[in-house]
């Protein structure tokens, strides 16, 4: 009598095995590891060998890949780059929005006169205030 994890041990087998063999082939060729990642879901996937078909192993694989690949990712990363990265990024969005906010302001203002606009806000602000009383 079989398991219901009998397949799915069979699929992580293949998985790993097949990330081995491609991975190294990929480093070899002096490709970003991912791409082998990415080129053994699509060969031993649905649309390619269909070695995989059950669509609840695939999604408890792909899950377990992410978890991988950001445990992958934390390991090569530094708390000083990390720190130096912070300082960056923040400066770039601090930038960043306040170069959009300006160009959105200077749009808004030249595409609508700002004395209709601002005629319109009180001539609306004072209708509502009359309904209210």
């Amino acid at each position: 009598m079989q398991g219901i994890y009998d397949n799915f041990v069979l699929e992580m087998a293949i998985i790993f095995g097949g990330a081995s063999v491609l991975g190294t082939l990929f480093v070899w060729l002096r490709q970003p590891i991912i791409l082998a990642y990415i080129a053994l879901g699509l060969i031993a996937g649905p649309d390619g060998l269909k070695l995989f078909a059950d669509p609840g192993h695939i999604e408890a694989i792909s899950h377990m890949g992410i978890i991988l690949l950001m445990f992958l990712l934390g390991l090569h990363l530094h708390p000083r780059n990390l720190w130096q990265l912070l300082q960056q990024t923040a400066a770039v969005t601090l930038l960043a929005v306040v170069m959009t906010t300006a160009i959105v302001a200077i749009a808004l203002i030249t595409l609508f006169n700002s004395s209709y606009a601002v005629t319109n806000n009180l001539s609306c602000s004072n209708d509502a205030r009359r309904a209210v009383m």
